[in-house]
């Protein structure tokens, strides 16, 4: 993991997300064809950190049986970022950081206001829930199970 991520020095577009390893990336190449289960969080949002200990025994839960995990952080500070994702213990590979964060299209075009946020996207990209439950509620692993069915 980088230590002096800079977004100034990043060239991306509106669009895009940066990963922990200053790669740009576009949404859509995130999600993989996959459906996906988008958690958006900061460093600094105490309800986000305490989900993440569900969210990751969720996303171990159901990895293998093709349900992609994202992780979106609306962090101001890329350092803040960084670090809460080496305190939480969470995947370096599955985290990108949202410039602009409220700001930016992503967040208009999913109507990402407040966190956290859970959103279920199809394999084609589509939302098909924008409002999913938190990682604690067992109500989520009813609608994957269901959505794995299909």
């Amino acid at each position: 993991m980088c230590n002096s991520l800079s977004l100034k020095k990043i060239r991306h577009n509106t669009d895009d997300l940066i990963g922990t390893n200053k790669q740009v990336k576009s949404l859509a190449k995130i999600l993989k064809n996959q459906l996906t289960y988008i958690d958006f969080w900061a460093s600094w949002c105490v309800p986000c950190r305490q989900e993440m200990p569900d969210s990751k025994k969720l996303a171990i839960d159901y990895k293998n049986k093709g349900i992609n995990f994202i992780y979106i952080s609306m962090d101001d500070n890329p350092v803040a970022w960084q670090k809460a994702i080496k305190q939480i213990g969470l995947s370096e590979t599955h985290n990108y950081l949202l410039p602009k964060g409220n700001d930016s299209e992503i967040a208009k075009k999913l109507k990402i206001v407040a966190i956290p946020r859970y959103i279920i996207m199809d394999k084609e990209g589509r939302v098909i829930n924008s409002d999913a439950p938190r990682p604690s509620d067992p109500k989520i692993r009813e609608i994957f199970d269901v959505m794995l069915k299909k």
